[in-house]
């Protein structure tokens, strides 16, 4: 007994080194960057990769294609200049994916005021940068459908709010995320009201045709795979992915001020009275058919919180508006807390269509699952 007992642990010491450095090896981002005056410039590297060799490959990608050194110079040489210049980024880390990009405003060239993105994504494994085609089993197939989907159907709706509307062809900027693919435009092309370049954000449900489900596949790789099937482990997914009072790809959260996301994404049209309070739409591609519920105040709203988010268009771990049914959510969540019809009249105070609404509470947040009378999925809606 003795002797195994000594075996075991000559295992366990020899194994806790190598699993310290699997531990470390997990790459993470590190920020970057410099403030001067009302100016600044941020960007990511990355660190905790073993292969030093890699991780410079991986790092002098990023500086690269956002051209950072170029940012922080025009920093210096614009502390003056009214209109500061100002860069920051948003990044999604997977395993072994990285997609960053950058949002750049201020003179960035000349002294003209502009507003643009950088983006860049790279695979992790090898240091080589990923290409939109790389998602596809079918590229010219998944890039055609793109094409019709943003001249035919998204260009009619967005045109009236947009200075700028010319959707195809498909830009070169993209990022990657578990909610979905986004597209980011130069601001010659499309350009919002508030003078951004713009976004669309397309979710994985509507690519799947297309979507490589191999293994290795990247959309694997990235969660959307998960994002857009319903199975056992959904309702874990679920609560876990809303617990922040958040909805997957919204960046908005409950209890914000209203007036915040206002400022940072700009409104896209005045905010619409439902029997609870008003919804706002915000400019940002995120938010197309995307609101923020808040309250009933008075016409000023600097004091008013996102009281709850709606999107009707979403992927949340197999639960796809316009796809999913009733019955396949109602037998993997199980009864709801609460269910409510709503008839034509008092759907159309909610500003949402004819159906039922099944309530479900997860920890301190509360989940909306709306069906159309056909019992399919048309809204999602977080509240707390």
């Amino acid at each position: 007994m003795k002797k195994w007992l000594i075996c075991l642990l000559i295992l366990a010491l020899s194994l806790t080194p190598a699993l310290a450095e699997e531990e470390a090896a997990a790459p993470s981002l590190t920020r970057q960057g410099l403030a001067l005056g009302e100016g600044w410039v941020y960007y990511p590297q990355v660190e905790g990769m073993t292969d030093e060799a890699l991780l410079q490959t991986v790092n002098d990608a990023l500086l690269q294609a956002l051209d950072a050194q170029g940012l922080l110079t025009r920093l210096a040489l614009t502390m003056q200049n009214p209109t500061p210049l100002r860069a920051d980024y948003i990044a999604f880390l997977a395993e072994d994916v990285l997609s960053v990009v950058m949002e750049v405003s201020g003179p960035v060239a000349d002294e003209r005021t502009t507003h643009q993105w950088r983006t860049v994504n790279i695979d992790l494994r090898t240091g080589q940068a990923i290409a939109l085609d790389d998602l596809f089993t079918d590229a010219q197939a998944a890039r055609a459908w793109l094409c019709d989907e943003l001249e035919w159907e998204l260009a009619p709706a967005l045109s009236a709010h947009l200075r700028n509307n010319q959707l195809v062809p498909l830009p070169e900027g993209f990022g990657l995320s578990d909610s979905g693919l986004t597209l980011y435009y130069g601001i010659d092309q499309l350009c919002t009201l508030g003078d951004r370049a713009g976004t669309v954000h397309i979710r994985w449900s509507r690519l799947r045709p297309w979507l490589d489900a191999s293994a290795e596949g990247l959309p694997g790789r990235v969660g959307a795979l998960r994002m857009i099937a319903l199975d056992g482990e959904s309702p874990e997914r679920i609560r876990q992915a809303v617990a922040d009072g958040s909805l997957p790809g919204i960046p908005a959260v409950l209890g914000e001020k209203v007036q915040t996301c206002i400022d940072r994404y700009g409104l896209l049209i005045d905010p619409d009275l439902y029997e609870d309070g008003r919804l706002f739409q915000l400019q940002d591609g995120a938010f197309r058919d995307a609101y923020l519920l808040s309250d009933r105040l008075s016409s000023k709203w600097e004091e008013s919180v996102v009281q709850g988010i709606r999107s009707d268009r979403l992927d949340l771990f197999g639960l796809c508006t316009g796809e999913t049914r009733r019955e396949a959510w109602l037998s993997l969540l199980g009864e709801p807390d609460a269910t409510v019809t709503l008839d034509a009249e008092r759907a159309d105070s909610y500003r949402m269509v004819p159906g039922t609404s099944d309530y479900y509470q997860l920890g301190d947040v509360r989940l909306r699952l709306h069906a159309d009378e056909e019992g399919v999925l048309t809204s999602i809606i977080l509240t707390r």
